[in-house]
């Protein structure tokens, strides 16, 4: 797992926040291209160990919600079932900050 990636989602989760996924990439010295199989290895991760998909707090600068490969993953993983991607991110996303503001 990518540690710099993992940590950085994690402290962006704990201040009840969201970060662009160009600004992510250089916080941790990635190409902003080669974030979507670190970013789906990180969710798998906090998947198995039950808790919620911590890189719902990476987004796009423009539209301010994920990219089309996370909500394939949740419907993967079997946490989304629904049709509506921003109702569940806003769901998700306050169930992050939730999760990791009080740890």
């Amino acid at each position: 797992m990518h540690q710099a990636l993992y940590e950085k989602l994690k402290e962006v989760a704990r201040a009840e926040s969201k970060i662009a996924y160009s600004d992510l990439a250089k916080s941790v010295h990635l190409n902003r291209r080669r974030l979507g199989s670190p970013l789906e290895e990180i969710c798998r991760y906090e998947h198995d160990q039950n808790r919620p998909m911590l890189s719902v707090v990476a987004v796009y600068k423009q539209s301010g919600i994920p990219a089309p490969p996370f909500f394939d993953l949740a419907h993967t993983l079997g946490v989304y079932k629904g049709g509506n991607d921003f109702e569940f991110f806003t769901r998700e996303l306050c169930i992050v900050h939730e999760y990791w503001s009080s740890r």
